[in-house]
Parts: C-alpha cells; structure tokens; sequence
C-alpha cells in the first residue's frame, strides 16, 4: 500500500512533514481627515474649532503591501523532535508617512505623505525536543531564532530623511531612516572634516 511504501523510504525517523506557502497583497488606506481639510475641536482657552497640527494632502495614494512566506513543519521519531522553520518578505509600496516635519509656510506643523518602498525580511526557526519521557515525567525544551532585515528601497526627492516628529533622543538624534538604511536606525548631524579629521570651521566666524 501506499503506507507501507512511504514507510520503507522514510523508515521511523520521519513521522510528519508538510510544506507552507502564502502569497498576499492588502491595500491600506490613509488614517481618517488626511485628504481633506477637516476642523478639531479646541480645549485651549477660548474653545471653538480650528484646523490642527496636520495638513491635507488631496493627493495621497493607498499604500500598497505584498508578503510572500516559504516554510516547513517537520517532526521526526515519533513526534520527539519537531522544527519549524520560514523564511518570510514584506514590500511596502506608497508608504504612508505620517507626521512629516513640513514647511511652516502652509500653515501647518506636519504633513502625510506617499514616502517611497521599503521591506522587511527574515527568517524565523523554532526547534522543540522530548528529551525525556516515561510513565511519570516528562520533559519538553525548545529553543527559537529570529533575525529579521529591513531596508528603505526608494524615498521620494522632496524628502532626503524620514524621521518621527517629537523622537528627539538627545541634542540631535533622532528616531530616523534614510535611503538604503535600516528601518530600525537613529540619524542626526555631525560636523563635516577634512581629509585629516579636523573639523572644517569658518574663517569668519
């Protein structure tokens, strides 16, 4: 049969495998009264309604999310050691970037913005293991590992860095990302040198 078959070539060390593969795309829309102009209500003195911190933007676009994840579940001698292991990638595409330092010109503080492409990839692997068993104990352990890479692909030319509104860390350093880096990254200045190391200060001043 083909039972009989499977277990002739797979013997007793193989006891389940199976293979997992999803495909997706959703699309996210932009959080409410970001398209059009839209009046808050004030708790300052005087009350009233006015416009907030934030500026429209009529023209922002879905952002768009494509995942593809490849993976297996395996169990072996008799369900006594089991991994599970997958290798995953998330693409953003028109990111929606919220409360984006603006120009005070418009009238507003912040801005939301269609902000480029950028993924997040990684692969996640988790191993379990009986190590010992009889009629009165038994003992389960497992161990997992996780590494996860991430990267700013493509920044629109207006906006040379991203970075969070009000992160300030210290001086300034910031919760931020630029092009090709990590999204997990803190950004700032730093003095411009020469080819010596010293640092370039004006003559006049």
């Amino acid at each position: 049969t083909e039972l009989d078959r499977q277990h002739k070539i797979f013997g007793d060390w193989l006891s389940y495998g199976k293979i997992r593969l999803a495909l997706s795309g959703v699309g996210k829309d932009a959080p409410p009264f970001k398209v059009k102009p839209a009046y808050e209500a004030q708790t300052t003195t005087g009350g009233g309604f006015s416009y907030g911190f934030t500026g429209p933007n009529p023209n922002l676009l879905p952002e768009h999310i494509s995942s593809f994840e490849i993976g297996t579940e395996l169990s072996f001698f008799k369900n006594r050691l089991n991994v599970d292991a997958a290798w995953y990638k998330k693409t953003s595409t028109n990111q929606i970037l919220k409360d984006l330092r603006g120009s005070y010109a418009t009238g507003f503080i912040l801005a939301t913005v269609n902000g480029g492409e950028l993924y997040n990839k990684g692969i996640e692997l988790t191993v379990s293991a009986i190590a010992v068993t009889n009629k009165d104990f038994k003992w389960n352990t497992s161990v997992n590992f996780t590494k996860t890479n991430s990267k700013l692909v493509r920044l629109s030319d207006q906006i040379p860095e991203f970075y969070d509104s009000d992160t300030w860390l210290y001086r300034d350093v910031r919760n931020g990302v630029r092009l090709g880096g990590s999204l997990t990254t803190l950004t700032g200045q730093t003095f411009q040198r020469n080819n010596a190391g010293q640092v370039l200060i004006s003559p006049t001043t």
